[in-house]
């Protein structure tokens, strides 16, 4: 339905049940999906809540003021008019483009006008438009759902392996202090499908590397002649153990509706999605997250794909079938093969027709 009419603090609240202070590294708060007060007019309704620092929840009730009211009917819109048959590629430009004008606008409400107040702006609304779009962003291309499954199987299959596998062979290395540190690291992955928002995924992907890098050095595993290649393999028997559910998905859908990404945030996504591929090997589907590394693939002797250009991205095509044999196809892989045709066919006739004036003949 849509939600045109939708009060400001019923929209604000509906749809968010993952608890707004629900976040890695902090404790559980009241948050949007909690139930609210009605709306009431009188004096306390024009005071602006300040505390230093972001938190979700915080962001939340200071939206809630009335000065925000414009940009609150902007999102309003933008959610009821989302295509519902994007590519991911193209559905992260959409979103990035809306939050990159909505951030500034948001800024010069009276709840959001301080100099301190641009981060709360920026990582909250990032947040609550993904939340709001969620269903559609996560996990709803079936091509998604296959990826996982493929993924989910290969790593039982490992798991069954494990004892003979040089990943194996670096765990039984270390000491009970050290296998505690692996242990608390593998949970810290594992919880990366508690949450829905990129920001909270991402925390639960870099808090895993930054507790495995501390095992690392402990155990000099930089030493000369042990070199990157090293590392992944750690990584990879940390995902081994910790077998996430869904990674594929969680690793892409974080890369691709995190915004505010640091160097050391992009190099942690890069080396997973790595070790992903060297759990899993690779696939048909384009792995976003292991492009970004710099000028490198991230599993030794791969490249980069490299990027596509912006009008073929905003169409929705990904060559991901590029290399491909036709017997290597899966049955529920001809259908999206041919949607990926029909796209193609789509963005060709509009780049014909706009530069030339000509009709493309199919």
């Amino acid at each position: 339905p849509g939600l045109a009419h939708t009060p400001t603090v019923a929209f604000i609240a509906m749809a968010d049940s993952e608890p707004a202070g629900d976040e890695p590294g902090s404790s559980s708060s009241p948050g949007a999906g909690d139930a609210v007060e009605s709306e009431e007019k009188s004096a306390e309704a024009s005071l602006v809540p300040r505390e230093s620092g972001y938190s979700y929840a915080h962001f939340v009730e200071r939206f809630k003021h009335p000065s925000a009211q414009a940009v609150v009917n902007e999102i309003r819109d933008f959610v009821n008019d989302f295509p519902a048959n994007l590519s991911r590629l193209a559905a992260s430009r959409r979103i990035q483009g809306f939050l990159k004008q909505a951030t500034p606008k948001l800024l010069q409400a009276e709840a959001f006008n301080t100099e301190e107040d641009s981060e709360v702006a920026g990582e909250g609304l990032e947040k609550f438009v993904v939340l709001k779009l969620y269903k559609l962003l996560f996990r709803h291309d079936p091509a998604d759902i296959r990826e996982d499954e493929r993924a989910e199987q290969l790593l039982r299959e490992a798991r069954s392996k494990a004892k003979t596998s040089p990943m194996q062979e670096v765990v039984a290395k270390f000491t009970p202090k050290q296998r505690e540190a692996f242990e608390a690291a593998a949970a810290e992955l594992k919880k990366v499908e508690q949450f829905r928002a990129p920001r909270d995924k991402l925390s639960c992907f870099a808090n895993a590397i930054r507790l495995l890098e501390n095992l690392l050095v402990e155990r000099v595993f930089t030493a000369e002649g042990a070199g990157g290649t090293h590392w992944i393999t750690l990584l990879a028997a940390l995902i081994l153990k910790a077998s996430p559910p869904n990674l594929y998905s969680n690793l892409e859908f974080t890369t691709s509706f995190r915004s505010r990404m640091t160097q050391e945030e992009r190099k942690c996504l890069a080396d997973l999605a790595s070790a992903f591929v060297l759990l899993c090997g690779g696939s048909g589907r384009r792995l976003t997250s292991l492009e970004l590394g710099e000028g490198r693939g991230g599993v030794e002797g791969d490249k980069a794909s490299p990027a596509l250009p912006l009008w073929l991205m905003d169409a929705g095509v990904t060559f991901d079938f590029e290399d491909r044999n036709a017997e290597d196809l899966l049955f529920g892989e001809v259908e999206e093969l041919l949607d990926e045709y029909q796209k193609m066919i789509s963005a060709l006739r509009d780049l014909n027709g706009g530069r030339w004036g000509k009709t493309f003949d199919t």
